[in-house]
């Protein structure tokens, strides 16, 4: 391992700082809006009527999505969590190219 390498450098950078995203969620929020399916609920009378909510929705593989409904007043919080977890793949994504270009500099010396 050589000293002052800017690969290692930034690779530990990126390490250091996934600490700070144990707080991240998965899935994405979606917005929507439909019936509820009462009969004598003002939202039999159209679109515009409709009830909106939030959903966290997870996706997970073999599946059907999974919802789950979101009280408004948590909204900020789980959109800034969500928005963590895409920062973090960034970082994964990072260190990982970091990994490929250092195992493949390594190959060509062999």
């Amino acid at each position: 391992m050589r000293r002052n390498d800017p690969q290692l450098e930034r690779r530990g950078a990126l390490a250091r700082a996934l600490a700070r995203f144990r707080e991240m969620m998965p899935g994405s929020l979606v917005f929507r809006s439909r019936p509820c399916g009462k009969a004598g609920c003002v939202c039999a009378r159209g679109k515009k009527h409709w009830h909106s909510s939030f959903q966290l929705v997870l996706y997970q593989r073999g599946s059907t999505p999974k919802t789950y409904h979101v009280p408004q007043k948590q909204v900020p919080e789980v959109k800034a969590r969500i928005a963590l977890r895409k920062e973090f793949e960034e970082k994964v994504k990072g260190i990982l190219r970091i990994n490929l270009e250092r195992w493949l500099s390594g190959k060509k010396k062999d």
